[in-house]
């Protein structure tokens, strides 16, 4: 009798290891392990759990396996306790003792109740949520507010834009290198958990530093500073949550409980963000409240002149972070030979004398005014500096902490194991197997579609607030942003407004994800995803109808915004009910993979979209903030540029999205569950039905030996590849060379041609510090204004007076994005390159390619099912006028009410 675990698989023990799957099982013996090995050990976990689903029964039965719904003999059939009442419902024991076993070598966390309804404990669930509070809300956080901090601090947007691309094209090479790394690791403390140890505190350190520039930095050294730890920061984050966002879908066995775990990280998720948009404003009215603005400088004149001297901050200066003013904000001086006091100069008098058509202050007070409006500005820098320092030390403590906490308290699957894990599959045939998953590939063109919508509106958001709905001059109290005081309103400040709105985004979708869920149990996982994408499109529209004033309106819009936001946790749930189909094609699971994967080509689609917008305001007159004043902006074509961008295209592409999410095959809890049984039959080495094509599929095993052939010829798909090689195996390998290197010379072509491109016009990138402040002997700053001027505003539209130039920043950025494209072509063409080396050197045998053609016709088959869009609308309208038909038949049969 074999062993308990021959039929593990992925990072267990177990015996033929199915073909193209990602992670091997080790084999014990060469034969298929027989169901009486199965319940070889029956380990009491506790009574059923979970909430029963209705779902209407399939038409097809297996009549082999079906079982009379009646009284079970669980000791007769050594089943365990938990299970009869699947075995009540139909389930064949062997099945069911298959899937009892792969549970338990398989997931290492104690999982409760029968095969499919199981739970997790609830420390482990809370322990492995807990880190999501600082993982998806510091990327909005950084969306949204760091990167128009960082241009207050007079950081030059398109360089700012450039250091984004550039981060993320590193990130398409990253994020399938790590995937491949966690996959591959083999160590007695696991997958993932050794990368969660050693990243999480470089990560908090990353984050802190960016959220922490030198007061001293000049514009062009602050945007180095935010380029360096944005690029790291990001860096780390890969390293440490591909594994972590990998370790999710591997610790429970059931789609149910995975819903319930993805939406308890999404309550993370959502309280970590509504903190993330909170605290930065909170904490600038705590730093305003506890430190007020010191104006002695310009109270009481030295020796003729009153300055910005005293409104730096005093603790920046003494822990040695140097003054926080500006070269050109230490230069400034106003004559004035006597105390404001003596002259009766006061805060109120200079409110009295801002002149909003010549946006500055007039009378014989004008000096002093100006000077006080400095040092409020300076101060108000401060706030922000010191409160987004406080913010990304609370975040980055947070997840070192609570990631550390996991680490200890979850456990992996291959840990279970006491043998060496056997090596996996070469990285490029990992990848490429992920597109023979139909499920899968049929959702990467809407996840695309998805990507970009949220990559344009969060990059845009803030001008949108900004240049759309100007709090600053919809309110003559506001003075342009100027304007202090008690009396001033809270929403003069496009900061406090954009607050308002993504605390009012987050608060909607934490409130509604208790909805969405009820949903989920109500009309099913797959019609609530669809619903939840539709959501998004309709709500996105309401932006369209604001203006400049609209402050409350924009409130309510943004949190109109945020109700389909607290359905996020569908797409992994939808991700893991993918993962299982995979482990029912190849018998392996691919966790790492396919969450790299999901994310990896919308990342690539979503680099031009995060960048390239804020780097084109330039070219349609955007005039930056100066010293962290928003400006009024003058060329009109800034609010249809932004109303495009933010509004049409972002509602165009949900709507595709959703259209194109109908085509997903899998509709119901019973093909899931479908799913399951499949995977517990070939583990028993029987073939099974196809849940979603409907045919019959089994997994062919292989030896050790002929699995590594069988991943080199992996890095050419399909059926008809062996039917060649079988053919003529030397003219294919020739074949092969000639592709894989064709290949390789366009994509290194294109990374040269976009290297030149970056290296041509990085010129143009053009700094907030082009003009360097030096004092005159007047005491006056030489720096001229970096406010740029129009003469037609209306028709110029970016042309700029000095000189006519139109602003061309974009292209370097356009050019960076394109480089991380084709830095990922060359790194793939290259792992393809190889293989083909390798298989012209040694193609597989007859034999061998006989067996790998009748794989791949197999799942060939499995991928043929209708996925038109037309018949998935038909499809998904179906049950509604079935629903509207039944309840209109039954209003006609109620009897009338006698005549009196």
């Amino acid at each position: 009798m074999a062993e308990l675990d021959t039929f593990s698989n992925g990072d267990g023990d177990g015996d033929g290891p199915a073909l193209n799957s990602a992670e091997p099982a080790t084999a014990t013996s060469e034969s298929t392990a027989g169901p009486a090995d199965v319940g070889a050990v029956i380990q009491d976990d506790g009574a059923p759990q979970g909430v029963p689903v209705e779902f209407p029964e399939s038409k097809e039965q297996d009549e082999e396996s079906a079982l009379p719904r009646s009284s079970v003999n669980l000791e007769e059939m050594d089943v365990h306790p938990d299970d009869a009442v699947k075995l009540r419902e139909g389930m064949d024991p062997d099945i069911a003792k298959a899937l009892r076993n792969r549970r338990k070598t398989l997931y290492a966390n104690e999982i409760q109740g029968p095969v499919h309804d199981g739970k997790l404990s609830k420390s482990v669930l809370f322990a492995y949520s807990a880190p999501s509070f600082s993982t998806v809300p510091l990327t909005l956080l950084i969306s949204i507010y760091v990167v128009q901090f960082y241009e207050k601090l007079g950081a030059d947007l398109a360089m700012l834009a450039f250091f984004q691309a550039l981060a993320r094209g590193f990130d398409v090479i990253t994020d399938p290198s790590m995937s491949y790394v966690t996959d591959s690791w083999r160590g007695k403390h696991g997958r993932r958990r050794p990368f969660l140890a050693i990243g999480c505190i470089p990560y908090g350190l990353s984050l802190f530093f960016l959220m922490t520039p030198f007061p001293s930095l000049d514009a062009t050294q602050v945007s180095t500073w935010f380029g360096i730890f944005y690029i790291l920061f990001f860096l780390w984050n890969t390293f440490t949550n591909i594994p972590y966002d990998s370790l999710g879908p591997e610790l429970t066995d059931n789609p149910s409980d995975r819903s319930v775990l993805f939406f308890v990280c999404t309550l993370f998720d959502g309280v970590g963000a509504i903190c993330a948009t909170l605290l930065p404003v909170v904490g600038q009215l705590f730093f305003a409240m506890g430190r007020p603005v010191v104006t002695d400088s310009c109270d009481v004149p030295v020796d003729g002149v009153i300055s910005l001297a005293s409104c730096g901050s005093r603790l920046a200066e003494k822990v040695g972070l140097g003054s926080t003013l500006t070269d050109d904000q230490a230069c400034r001086i106003w004559r004035m030979n006597e105390s404001a006091a003596s002259l009766g100069y006061t805060a109120e008098l200079c409110d009295s004398l801002f002149d909003p058509a010549q946006k500055g202050f007039v009378g014989n007070a004008s000096d002093f005014c100006q000077c006080l409006a400095d040092c409020k500005i300076v101060n108000r820098l401060d706030n922000a500096r010191g409160a987004y320092s406080v913010v990304g030390l609370f975040f980055g403590l947070w997840y070192i902490i609570t990631m550390l906490i996991a680490v200890k308290k979850v456990k992996e699957r291959s840990q279970l194991s006491g043998r060496p894990l056997p090596p996996p599959p070469p990285m490029l045939p990992a990848m490429l197997n992920t597109f023979q998953n139909k499920t899968f590939s049929l959702l990467l063109p809407a996840w695309i579609c998805d990507a970009l919508v949220n990559s344009l509106i969060a990059s845009l958001l803030t001008y949108y607030v900004r240049y759309v709905i100007e709090p600053e001059f919809a309110d003559e109290r506001c003075q342009g942003g100027l304007a202090t005081g008690p009396d001033v309103p809270i929403f003069c400040s496009s900061e406090a407004v954009l607050g308002a709105c993504v605390a009012a985004v987050l608060f909607a979708a934490f409130l509604g994800t208790p909805m969405w869920l009820l949903l989920v149990k109500k009309i099913g996982k797959r019609n609530t995803w669809l619903l939840w994408s539709l959501t998004m499109a309709i709500t996105n529209v309401s932006f369209f109808f604001l203006g400049s004033g609209d402050i409350v309106g924009v409130i309510v819009c943004a949190g109109l915004n945020g109700i389909p936001m607290g359905a996020k946790f569908l797409a992994d749930a939808i991700l893991a009910d993918v993962i299982d189909y995979d482990e029912f094609l190849t018998g392996a699971r691919s966790e790492a993979t396919y969450t790299m994967f999901k994310s990896f080509l919308p990342k690539i689609a979503a680099i031009p979209a995060s960048a390239v917008p804020i780097a084109l305001l330039g070219v349609f007159g955007h005039i930056p903030p100066q010293e962290g004043v928003v400006q009024k902006q003058l060329s009109s074509c800034i609010r249809p540029y932004i109303i495009i961008t933010m509004i049409a295209i972002p509602t165009s592409l949900s709507l595709l999205a959703f259209f194109l999410k109908l085509r997903f095959p899998l509709k119901s809890v019973k093909q899931n569950e479908k799913i399951s049984e499949g995977i517990g039959q070939h583990l028993l080495g029987k073939p099974a039905k196809c849940p979603v094509s409907g045919v019959s599929y089994s997994l062919l095993p292989l030896s050790e030996a002929e699995m590594k052939d069988a991943y080199r010829l992996d890095n050419f798909m399909g059926s008809k590849v062996c039917d060649r090689a079988l053919k003529d195996p030397e003219k294919e390998s020739k074949r092969f060379l000639k592709v894989s290197f064709t290949q390789l010379s366009l994509a290194i072509a294109a990374m040269v041609g976009s290297a030149a491109w970056v290296g041509g016009t990085f010129s143009l990138l053009k700094s907030g510090d082009d003009n360097i402040a030096v004092c005159d002997l007047s005491g006056q700053s030489s720096a001229n204004s970096s406010i740029m001027a129009f003469s037609d505003p209306d028709a110029s539209c970016g042309v700029r007076i000095e000189g006519l130039e139109v602003n061309l920043s974009f292209i370097p950025v356009l050019g960076v994005v394109f480089f991380g494209v084709s830095v990922t072509g060359v790194f793939i063409t290259c792992l393809r390159a190889a293989g083909a080396r390798s298989l012209a050197k040694n193609m597989p045998g007859k034999e061998l390619l006989e067996k790998i053609r009748e794989q791949r016709v197999l799942k060939e088959k499995c991928r043929e099912f209708d996925t038109s869009i037309m018949q998935a609308c038909k499809s998904y309208i179906e049950p509604f006028r079935r629903a509207s038909a039944v309840s209109t038949h039954e209003n006609k049969e109620e009897p009338q009410p006698a005549a009196i």
